[in-house]
């Protein structure tokens, strides 16, 4: 016989490579649970992240990195436990420069066009996948019954390992396309 402990241990995963800059500073992961806080490291910085009850993911805010590639890992601190690391680091790649400059004068222009969805999938196409899933989950807010764009949220949350988000947008896309009411989402 095989005893466990009743108690298992949250883990959480992150992207493998994000796109990030000081205007877009921010990386996301799942919420472990009520119980757990991180711990954010990157390169030798260490940060540690209060616990978020009620948050359906985290969102952290990186302080401004110098350009190029940095590990990004995120510890789940749970009840005094030792800290649980997800199985593989991270690549930040912080744009900054004339690199940053260079991707600022096509988003101009990208963004200029006033199409969301193209916006969104233009800063997928270089890397930014918080801010597109951030813009997906703003048009679909506003467009509910644009049911044949969900794939794309759904495809963030899954390229971001936001695995319960992805599962009920899922939910929420099989549902319209079946015309189950039950698991529409509510407005």
């Amino acid at each position: 016989t095989v005893r466990r402990s009743a108690t298992q241990l949250c883990k959480v995963e992150t992207i493998g490579n994000l796109s990030v800059s000081a205007q877009y500073p921010e990386v996301v992961w799942n919420n472990a649970g009520p119980e757990c806080s991180y711990r954010v490291k990157i390169g030798d910085q260490v940060t540690e992240v209060p616990v978020s009850s009620t948050s359906e993911m985290i969102r952290y805010r990186l302080p401004n990195l110098s350009a190029g590639d940095h590990s990004f890992v995120v510890q789940v601190l749970q009840n005094g436990h030792e800290p649980n690391e997800q199985d593989k680091p991270s690549t930040l790649h912080w744009l900054d420069g004339d690199d940053a400059a260079k991707f600022a004068a096509e988003e101009k222009k990208v963004s200029a066009q006033g199409d969301d969805i193209l916006y969104a999938s233009f800063l997928e196409d270089h890397g930014f996948v918080v801010p597109a899933m951030d813009k997906y989950r703003s048009y679909i807010a506003q467009n509910p019954d644009e049911n044949d764009l969900r794939p794309l949220l759904i495809k963030t949350y899954n390229d971001l390992r936001l695995n319960d988000l992805k599962n009920k947008e899922a939910l929420a896309y099989t549902a319209a396309n079946t015309g189950t009411a039950a698991a529409r989402p509510r407005k």
